[in-house]
């Protein structure tokens, strides 16, 4: 396939066209490549950022829990062999 195919038009008639007629001509083509002139409807906005102060609380208040379930059914803690992400 050739570029005259492709455009449907040979370079001798391409380069008798004025601007007007090269814009129409070419305009199917410029709406998929050109991007858009005016600023987008739709703003990317990043990931909210995670909060480690509440993240660390979590994981006090689960220890506190475990601690008062551990008290409150006569069990040791430091006896018991914990995951670590429990300990």
């Amino acid at each position: 396939m050739t570029i005259e195919e492709l455009l449907d038009c040979d370079v001798a008639a391409l380069e008798q066209m004025t601007d007007d007629d090269l814009a129409k001509h070419f305009a199917p083509y410029l709406v998929v490549c050109n991007p858009p002139e005016h600023e987008p409807d739709v703003v990317n906005i990043g990931k909210p950022k995670r909060k480690k102060a509440a993240k660390k609380k979590a994981k006090e208040k689960l220890a506190d829990q475990m601690r008062e379930l551990a008290e409150l059914h006569g069990v040791e803690l430091e006896k018991i062999n914990l995951p670590t992400n429990l300990q």
